[in-house]
């Protein structure tokens, strides 16, 4: 079964909810900002109170959490990233997965798929990765690729990309005749 898949779309959908660029997002998407929001009653997104208007971060985070939930609310789909695992926490439908792997196998991945040099594919993932970090705990107050957060956590270094797709694929299976 072909399920819709969002990732980058994200992007698009929200910048056409906050008026902002594809390309303006994209530059702020994963840049925290002085501002905090909080999961209210139902998992809905509410600012705190007295504090300055948001910020394009704060716009682009409230954009991307409302695209995020509609995509939820129309039927199975997969996201990739942008706090889903928390704007969906309490979903009843989502399973959350986290995928990591090694440092050494993540720059073997970008060397060989994106053509980087060891060095350039190091420095890079380890500044995504600290970018991701501050960002989800910026807005969801919880520690990005904490195993808690997540219904099922991959290392795909150890059993490769493929049979991770097919344990994600068993695990829903799984999951959906639990329910």
């Amino acid at each position: 079964m072909e399920l819709p898949f969002y990732d980058r779309e994200i992007i698009q959908l929200a910048a056409e909810r906050c008026g902002f660029s594809a390309q303006f997002m994209e530059k702020l998407e994963e840049q925290p900002s002085g501002q905090l929001f909080y999961a209210g009653p139902a998992g809905h997104l509410q600012m705190q109170e007295s504090l300055p208007p948001m910020s394009p971060q704060d716009k682009i985070f409230l954009a991307q959490f409302q695209v995020i939930r509609e995509a939820a609310d129309k039927g199975p789909c997969v996201i990739i990233g942008r706090c889903a695992d928390y704007i969906l926490r309490n979903h009843p439908n989502a399973i959350h997965i986290f995928i990591h792997a090694s440092l050494a196998n993540r720059v073997k991945r970008a060397v060989q798929y994106y053509g980087l040099t060891s060095d350039t594919a190091e420095k890079t993932i380890l500044k995504t990765d600290k970018k991701r970090a501050l960002y989800h705990e910026r807005y969801t107050d919880t520690r990005w690729g904490a195993a808690a957060n997540y219904h099922l956590c991959i290392d795909s270094g150890a059993i490769g990309i493929e049979n991770s797709v097919e344990l994600i694929r068993r695990f829903a299976e799984m999951r959906s005749a639990a329910l």
